[in-house]
């Protein structure tokens, strides 16, 4: 399958402005590339809940091109049904993001890939219903950036080897329900 990765990250950590999911993006596309495979990021860095905003509106036309498999990525801070970039910042929540998204992001695949993010089951399906994407991934605990990191770079990767969504589905149910991310809670909608 081919897969475009459309990525929006916050600011993790005003102390150490190198955080960030980018180089594991960059070695995933490497890795990709080394077997054949052809990864496709767009990456936009979001230092605020309205830039985040402006690029939500205007970032759905490249959703168009139905030849990828196209996923967006949202690294960033979270708390239940919100998501923000800085301490301190305003927040958005799953429903603003439906709203802004809707059917742009028809068919595709949402993961948020949120510290804290502590999303429902429930919040994830009212967002796939009013998107109608093709799959919803958060997590419904307290995550630590190694454990959720090693999580996202396999979901991506395992992406490329599938035809069928339901058994790209059911692989990563397995992968989830292991021990060493059992704890993060992973919920695939």
């Amino acid at each position: 399958m081919k897969v475009k990765i459309h990525c929006f990250e916050g600011e993790w950590d005003r102390q150490r402005p190198d955080l960030s999911v980018k180089p594991f993006i960059k070695l995933l596309e490497q890795i990709c590339d080394s077997a054949g495979h052809h990864l496709l990021f767009t990456y936009k860095y979001c230092q605020s809940i309205d830039r985040l905003s402006e690029e939500l509106k205007l970032d759905g036309r490249t959703l168009a091109n139905k030849s990828f498999q196209h996923c967006l990525y949202f690294a960033f801070h979270g708390d239940g049904n919100n998501l923000w970039s800085t301490a301190g910042d305003s927040c958005i929540s799953f429903e603003e993001i439906a709203n802004l998204l809707g059917q742009k992001a028809a068919d595709s695949i949402i993961f948020f890939g949120s510290c804290g993010t502590k999303a429902s089951s429930l919040s994830l399906q009212n967002l796939k219903a009013k998107t109608n994407a093709r799959l919803v991934v958060g997590y419904s605990s307290t995550v630590g950036w190694l454990e959720s990191s090693m999580f996202e770079m396999l979901f991506f990767n395992e992406l490329y080897y599938y035809q069928r969504m339901g058994a790209f589905v059911n692989k990563m149910r397995k992968v989830a329900s292991q021990e060493l991310f059992a704890k993060l809670k992973i919920h695939l909608v």
